[in-house]
């Protein structure tokens, strides 16, 4: 199962999103 990996794929791109946002 690559549900942890999946997860750490989507916090790492929601922080990216986040950070570019508030940029």
């Amino acid at each position: 199962m690559e549900e942890e990996g999946h997860w750490r794929d989507l916090q790492v791109v929601k922080g990216v999103i986040v950070g570019n946002f508030v940029r």
